[in-house]
């Protein structure tokens, strides 16, 4: 999504530097237009991430929803790595709630836990 993201904001940019000189709608009559189309590749993305994209298999899990993040790790992933992601992701989460409530969150654990 955040690939997806960042296309958008540069094709709205692109779109922007085209529509923005005066020639074409960078007047001071024609501005409102060439504010709408620049919003077309935002109102994409949104309408793509809520109809399109599945939601975390993190956040499901947290939800009580297994079925559904095992359905959506399989999308990401091939089966068997799918079947070996939702014990890590359990693992993950415990060790997250234990060091919470010991007060060890710091820093470096938000890091080794962004590239583990």
């Amino acid at each position: 999504m955040g690939s997806l993201t960042g296309f958008s904001k540069s094709v709205g940019f692109v779109l922007a530097s085209g529509i923005g000189i005066p020639q074409i709608l960078g007047t001071s009559d024609l501005w409102q237009w060439a504010y709408l189309i620049e919003c077309i590749p935002s109102i994409m993305v949104l309408i793509g991430m809520l109809f399109f994209f599945y939601d975390s298999p993190v956040y499901l899990i947290k939800n009580g929803e297994d079925k559904e993040a095992y359905k959506c790790l399989e999308l990401y992933h091939t089966t068997n790595r799918a079947q070996q992601r939702l014990p890590e992701i359990y693992a993950e989460l415990e060790r997250d709630k234990r060091n919470h409530a010991e007060g060890k969150t710091t820093l470096a654990a938000m890091f080794n836990y962004m590239f583990v």
